[in-house]
């Protein structure tokens, strides 16, 4: 056998868990068009996650938890750049 922990939550008592980690989020399936026709394809945003459960142990088997999460999700896009007009020197770039 094993044990992950050495002494047990007592019966009756209230536990507080904090949680920190990585998220990745992206939105499959999303595109931007631009003017010219070139097409984007959105990517991985890799983001903070972090929160807290608070468990109250009800007996030696059973226990009742409730969390509270922040995540940051969302996309980005690769960098593109777009001529408009060379002949002036204008140019348009979609920077993430």
């Amino acid at each position: 056998g094993a044990k992950a922990q050495e002494v047990e939550n007592p019966v009756g008592r209230f536990s507080v868990i904090p949680r920190i980690g990585v998220s990745l989020a992206n939105w499959s399936g999303l595109t931007l068009e631009t003017l010219d026709g070139t097409s984007l394809e959105s990517k991985y945003q890799a983001g903070f996650m972090g929160g807290a459960d608070v468990e109250y142990r009800i007996n030696k088997s059973l226990g009742i938890t409730l969390g509270a999460y922040y995540a940051r999700q969302g996309m980005r896009f690769p960098d593109c750049e777009l001529t408009e007009n060379a002949e002036k020197g204008e140019y348009t770039g979609i920077k993430n």
